[in-house]
């Protein structure tokens, strides 16, 4: 991760400023250490992406947690476009931040895409009739009140299977 907080561009700062700013519950961590063997966690993601931005530093502050039992890696969507085609949002487009865990061996066991599922039913249902920019508006907002909850709990509930 800080080798992608490094070579990114676009919205450095708030790339910075959300991991600085992240914490993972205690409930969380307790979790994460007592997996029942390491996980890897591959991150598609891209420095450009709202919904990256607002998403991928709980990850890593997720992997941070437990740093014997889990190992995280991020690539662009240039890299990871196979892994963006192979687990797609729900309406069937590939997106980032796509994440992908394995166990040690490389077996996949999960993968989460884009945003909170919580949240993409909501935008999926409410872009029919809202207009663009005053629902993405909404999520910002909408992600902005979770502080990353939502997302780090979907991540380890993958971690645990």
């Amino acid at each position: 991760f800080a080798d992608f907080l490094d070579r990114a561009r676009a919205r450095r700062e708030e790339w910075r400023q959300r991991y600085s700013d992240a914490a993972v519950p205690a409930d969380l961590v307790s979790r994460m250490r007592a997996l029942p063997g390491r996980r890897l966690i591959l991150v598609v993601a891209e420095d450009w992406c709202s919904d990256s931005v607002r998403t991928v530093p709980y990850v890593a502050r997720l992997a941070d947690a437990a740093p014997g039992r889990l190992s995280l890696r991020l690539v662009n969507s240039t890299d990871g476009r196979a892994v963006m085609e192979a687990n797609r949002t729900p309406d069937g487009r590939a997106a980032t931040p796509t994440v992908v865990v394995m166990a040690e061996d490389g077996r996949p066991i999960g993968a989460w895409v884009e945003r909170p599922s919580t949240a993409q039913r909501w935008f999926l249902e409410q872009q029919k009739t809202t207009m663009q920019q005053p629902l993405h508006e909404q999520l910002l907002t909408w992600y902005d009140e979770d502080a990353g909850r939502t997302t780090m709990a979907e991540i380890a509930t993958i971690l645990e299977r």
